[in-house]
């Protein structure tokens, strides 16, 4: 199976112009959701996938091949997470790894205090109700019977998780699309917290969101304000620039948040 070499030549161009813009490390996550979607969609198999590998790393910079040996690695550990947790599924299901790699990357968070064993089994009951597309409360039932800690807060948990994986898999096709810059969404409630008061309505970049701090569940790009947050970052594909504003840092009660906007005093 032969490669676009041209559209590879585009996006080292590409490259070097999110290099000026991003950091190292999202540049990676960049590189990452755009490689995955593209190999996705091939009719690859073992020996075309090296082959395939091996084009587009002679095509890169050695400063960039690294970006590139990660993105394969990203590719081969989703397909074995398919082969390992969702083989049983409809072909549709395994085949979409954008969501699937949403659903590992939450699944994998830490939880806390949570013993080992719960992680595991809230992770497998997250995997098995985002693929049937279950809603908050059938998820909830999922797994009340987990643990007595789980049971007590089981919607929380699942308002929480659905929500994230919903973020993760819309930031995951905004890297692919080359999306920069997102707006803070939401609605306005005296229940908010701090941190969502202060940021919605803020567009940001990439690089101010990797530095924002919520004070309870992170990252933001994928946790907004934490634990039940109703707000989503949207990718604004028309944005070329911040609102106005800076990075600063507040207190709620023992906590030091990190938000952008103008500061109020």
């Amino acid at each position: 199976m032969s490669i676009d070499r041209n559209r590879y030549r585009a996006f080292i161009d590409d490259l070097d112009r999110l290099s000026r813009t991003l950091s190292a490390e999202q540049i990676r996550h960049t590189i990452e959701a755009r490689l995955v979607d593209w190999l996705a969609r091939q009719d690859l198999d073992a020996l075309n996938l090296s082959a395939i590998e091996q084009a587009v790393r002679d095509l890169f910079t050695p400063e960039a091949r690294a970006y590139i040996e990660n993105a394969f690695e990203a590719y081969r550990a989703t397909l074995r997470l398919v082969n390992q947790h969702y083989d049983d599924l409809p072909a549709e299901i395994t085949r979409d790894l954008q969501r699937i790699r949403a659903i590992e990357q939450i699944a994998a968070q830490e939880w806390g205090n949570y013993s080992t064993d719960t992680i595991r089994s809230l992770a497998d009951a997250l995997r098995e109700s985002v693929t049937r597309r279950e809603r908050v409360q059938e998820f909830a039932d999922r797994i009340q019977p987990i643990s007595a800690r789980v049971e007590r807060y089981a919607v929380a948990i699942a308002q929480t998780q659905l929500k994230t994986v919903a973020r993760a898999a819309k930031n995951e096709k905004a890297r692919i699309g080359g999306v920069e810059f997102f707006e803070y969404v939401g609605l306005r409630r005296d229940s908010n917290r701090m941190f969502c008061h202060l940021m919605i309505g803020q567009t940001v970049h990439l690089s101010t969101i990797a530095q924002l701090r919520n004070g309870n569940r992170e990252p933001v790009h994928d946790n907004c304000g934490g634990w039940r947050c109703i707000h989503d970052l949207e990718p604004d594909p028309f944005a070329d620039s911040e609102s106005e504003g800076t990075l600063y840092t507040v207190e709620e009660g023992t906590r030091l948040l990190r938000v952008y906007g103008v500061p109020t005093n």
